[in-house]
């Protein structure tokens, strides 16, 4: 016995139709939402938590300036940020107070002369002779991911006994969405304890 169809070719098309095909335009839509959704992973907590010292990263230090009951240090900072943060503070630590903060770019350090030097301002003018170094610091100042930058911090030691070797300052940053975040800068030897012992012997005979 012999069946004979009664689909039509209108019908097989109308059919055909219903059933969903794959199309460049989708598949580019696709690829883009999971390209965004990987930018925004690592992008949002650089806009919402920005630092100036990445974990991971080494952290240099030298102690430029010590005389009196002062002392400048000089930290590389290694900044994540995005687009862009800006440092707008540093905060005193204990037995000692901040009087300057400048953010600077990377510089080849020039060797100072022995001679000392009884302003720590004529001290980074000399360490950064481009930099048009000034008193009274050079905060606030933008930073991103990548710059090549270091924080130099004038402290007034107002107290030997309560400064802690391992104890560094929290640096106040804004972020591009004008929200301010604190960024401790713990371990980064930029506390005016560092070097010790023995390093603020003028400072803090024993």
């Amino acid at each position: 016995m012999t069946i004979a169809s009664t689909a039509t070719p209108d019908a097989d098309d109308e059919l055909a139709s219903l059933v969903p095909a794959r199309s460049r335009a989708r598949a580019i839509v696709i690829t883009l939402v999971v390209i965004l959704g990987l930018a925004a992973v690592w992008l949002v907590p650089l806009a919402l938590r920005p630092t100036l010292i990445d974990v991971f990263s080494p952290r240099g230090t030298m102690s430029e300036y010590v005389a009196t009951d002062e002392v400048l240090t000089v930290i590389d900072l290694d900044p994540r940020a995005w687009p862009a943060a800006t440092l707008t503070a540093v905060d005193d630590v204990a037995g000692a107070r901040v009087v300057d903060v400048w953010l600077l770019p990377s510089s080849t350090h020039v060797i100072l002369d022995d001679e000392p030097i009884d302003d720590p301002v004529v001290v980074l003018q000399r360490l950064y002779p481009d930099d048009g170094v000034q008193p009274g610091g050079n905060l606030p100042q933008s930073f991103t991911s990548g710059d090549s930058l270091e924080l130099a911090i004038l402290w007034e030691v107002t107290d030997c006994a309560a400064l802690e070797t391992d104890e560094g300052p929290v640096a106040t940053l804004r972020t591009a969405m004008g929200t301010l975040v604190s960024d401790p800068l713990q371990g980064s030897a930029a506390g005016p304890a560092w070097p010790a012992p023995g390093g603020l012997t003028e400072v803090c005979p024993s």
